[in-house]
């Protein structure tokens, strides 16, 4: 810190000052102190130090679970949206689409794959063999998520449906980063949009998506998909 101090007027010092050769020498008008800060100690700065590490433990939690909540919306929006475009792709060819979804890891990252497919021939039985169905959307390919197997009857605010993946209606492989994947949870919708996950016709089907970060046995952070049997049309359900 610098302080400014203003030199003493010489014209109102002692005479004593004056006389016998003592005078008062002044460069200028004023003249510059300095006075040196204390610096920080030791241990100032590990109780510093302390405070960014406690800081630390309490914001990652919170960005992973922030980045969670975006990848679950993320794919919420593109998942509808891929079901909504394989109803209306059945519906506009009289045919048959199937869309269907596998989850697992890349590069150690938890992520729900989907991809949907079309009959060639308009007929139900084409999903038994590639050459008879043909891909309608790239495949896709969501971080950060998984499947949820159980949804909590209190989110969808209804009776229990049948989940996904529960699905016998058929299987069919695509080609997903250069390896033949099989996908089993299937839902199938024919020339009129309506969807099924079996022979027998359901009411209501549902899908979980679920945040990797969430724990899987609390059925927590869930986000639904319901889908109505007889019409197809799709519902976005949120916790």
């Amino acid at each position: 810190m610098i302080e400014v101090f203003q030199t003493p007027n010489l014209d109102k010092l002692s005479p004593l000052c004056k006389s016998g050769g003592m005078f008062w020498a002044s460069p200028s008008k004023k003249y510059l102190r300095l006075k040196v800060s204390r610096a920080f100690t030791l241990i100032e700065l590990l109780c510093v130090m302390a405070i960014m590490g406690l800081m630390l433990v309490l914001v990652v939690p919170v960005t992973s679970a922030l980045r969670g909540a975006g990848s679950v919306n993320d794919a919420t929006l593109n998942i509808a949206l891929i079901l909504e475009q394989a109803r209306s792709y059945a519906m506009a060819n009289n045919t048959y689409v199937w869309v269907g979804f596998t989850d697992g890891t890349s590069n150690g990252t938890p992520r729900v794959v989907v991809s949907a497919v079309a009959g060639t021939s308009g007929l139900a039985s084409d999903i038994s063999s590639s050459a008879t169905y043909r891909p309608v959307i790239k495949v896709k390919s969501f971080e950060n998520v998984r499947i949820q197997p159980e949804v909590s009857p209190a989110l969808a605010g209804r009776e229990i449906a049948d989940n996904v993946s529960d699905s016998s209606i058929g299987t069919f492989t695509q080609r997903v980063a250069n390896t033949d994947t099989q996908f089993r949870q299937v839902i199938q919708f024919d020339p009129k949009g309506s969807a099924r996950i079996k022979a027998s016709q359901s009411r209501w089907i549902e899908m979980g998506l679920q945040p990797s970060q969430s724990s899987a046995s609390a059925n927590e952070n869930v986000t639904a998909f319901q889908i109505a049997g007889l019409t197809g049309q799709v519902n976005v359900l949120r916790p």
